[in-house]
């Protein structure tokens, strides 16, 4: 490295050796990594983990959806259920909410798109059906 460094009469000029002192010093910083950035997740997606964990067609769940519809936002504003007191951003196909009730349902989550692997964006893979209402109480008491 010296050998690069320009000389004045067989000695270091003042900048050259204030430049290797500084080099010295502080060594050669590493590059820093900058982190991949995280997709967004997408509201369609965005479900109870009571419904989402293990997702697979075919299984069934026992719920409670609340009395009232609250406002939210998936890919545009609108009005979900709150499946076991989280926001629930689809339908379950055959239920009728009426509002004031709190509901116990058995549903079943199925494929909604059978044999494709690209869906729409703001779809979810699964969807859900009412298989029975085991229970139907007035939100009053």
């Amino acid at each position: 490295m010296l050998a690069a460094i320009p000389k004045k009469g067989g000695a270091l000029s003042l900048a050259a050796a204030l430049t290797l002192s500084i080099a010295v010093a502080c060594g050669t910083p590493e590059p820093t990594p900058i982190p991949a950035a995280t997709p967004e997740p997408q509201a369609a997606a965005a479900r109870p983990a009571s419904l989402t964990a293990p997702a697979e067609p075919g299984q069934v769940r026992e719920v409670t959806v609340g009395p009232q519809r609250v406002d939210c936002v998936g890919s545009a504003p609108q009005l979900c259920l709150v499946v076991d007191n989280e926001l629930f951003y689809d339908e379950i196909d055959g239920f009728e909410h009426e509002a004031g009730y709190e509901y116990r349902l058995r549903i079943e989550q199925y494929d909604r798109w059978p044999g494709q692997s690209e869906i729409p964006q703001d779809a979810g893979r699964y969807g859900y059906r009412l298989l029975e209402v085991l229970e139907k109480k007035s939100a009053g008491r």
